[in-house]
């Protein structure tokens, strides 16, 4: 009797089979988000000299606000791009 019912035992193991599950799991990973540091634009209002007119001043710290504003976005975007 012992006998058999070790054999129903070991025989009832024999019947299932192992089942692979793959789960996909999310490590962060450390890597570099940017290659360079973009340059720093040129300013043009270090150009400027005590007799220039007032509009052409004007001009120039416009030119360089415009440059310094566009040269903003760009480090924002790579900033934005590091984050996610």
């Amino acid at each position: 009797m012992r006998y058999i019912l070790l054999a129903l035992t070991l025989s009832s193991c024999a019947i299932f089979e192992p089942r692979i599950i793959t789960k996909e799991v999310k490590v962060p990973v450390s890597v570099p988000c940017v290659e360079s540091i973009p340059e720093k634009p040129l300013q043009l209002s270090t150009s400027l000299s005590k007799d220039d007119s007032i509009y052409r001043k004007a001009q120039v710290l416009l030119l360089d606000n415009n440059a310094l504003s566009a040269d903003n976005l760009q480090l924002r975007a790579i900033l934005e791009g590091c984050v996610d």
